[in-house]
């Protein structure tokens, strides 16, 4: 259940899992801080939202992520890069959430990956996997 003194800090917002639950988060009315590459996209998703905090900045970069994990209840790990970069990313944002959550004794919310989903540019509640590769499978 979440509270209304719910918090959370949403990486990976502009993309699937991130948008999905960004946008159940805001309808819920819970204060909610996204931190994107490109905060036109993200103001053009998510438009007119009083419980929003859109923040441009790099999820390797710890000491941006402490500082608006701060307040957080809630983590969400929702980045998903190329396959190919994985090994690179995907680690060392995974050990940042991880220590920002043990820090500030928040719950991190980790969807996983969205290979089993193929090409869908937004999923939602409903969506059916649809892989197009043998990752997905």
């Amino acid at each position: 259940m979440i509270s209304t003194k719910t918090s959370c800090l949403v990486l990976g917002a502009t993309g699937s899992f991130g948008y999905a639950l960004t946008t159940e988060l805001l309808k819920s009315n819970i204060s909610t801080t996204i931190l994107v590459r490109d905060p036109k996209q993200a103001k053009t998703l998510f438009p007119n939202s009083q419980s929003l905090d859109i923040v441009e900045g790099n999820v390797l970069d710890e000491k941006h992520v402490a500082t608006l994990s701060k307040d957080k209840t809630h983590i969400a790990h929702c980045i998903n890069v190329a396959y190919e970069d994985w090994s690179k990313v995907m680690p060392r944002s995974t050990e940042i959430v991880a220590n920002c959550a043990i820090e500030n004794q928040s719950t991190i919310l980790f969807p996983g990956n969205i290979y089993g989903f193929g090409t869908q540019p937004k999923i939602n509640e409903s969506s059916i996997p649809i892989p197009i590769s043998k990752k997905g499978n």
